[in-house]
Order: structure tokens, then C-alpha cells, then sequence
């Protein structure tokens, strides 16, 4: 996914339905490896740690563990 900077074009409806299409099978799977293991409030590892991976792997610097925990 291209970085958008101030000076950079938006894009366009196109490209942005574009990308969100080819995100939509990592979304779902996401989505429904979170529903399958439900986690009460302040305690969400399994969560964490899903969104957490997809994030390093798309580039984002993190700072773990999140949150204070």
C-alpha cells in the first residue's frame, strides 16, 4: 500500500476499493480467529497478539506489550 504524504494526491475511490478488497480475506480471517476465542475486557492476548503481527508484517514499529500489560 502506497504511504500517502501531505503533498501526495488522495486516491481515488478505485484504488482505495481496490485495496480493501484484497484486504478482506486477512480481515475475515482475523475477525473470525477473535470470535473464536473470546477474551474478557484488559485481558485480550490472543487479540493482541493477532493485531499485532498483521501490523509488523504491514511495516507499523510497535512498542510491546501495549497497553501497560
Amino acid at each position: 500500500m502506497p504511504a500517502v504524504t501531505p503533498t501526495s494526491p488522495a486516491p481515488s475511490l478505485e484504488a482505495l476499493t481496490a485495496q480493501l478488497t484484497a484486504l478482506r480475506p486477512r480481515l475475515d480471517a482475523v475477525s473470525l480467529a477473535i470470535h473464536a476465542r473470546p477474551e474478557l475486557k484488559f485481558a485480550e492476548f490472543h487479540a493482541q497478539a493477532l493485531l499485532s503481527s498483521w501490523l509488523a508484517e504491514a511495516g507499523f514499529s510497535l512498542v510491546l506489550p501495549a497497553g501497560g500489560g
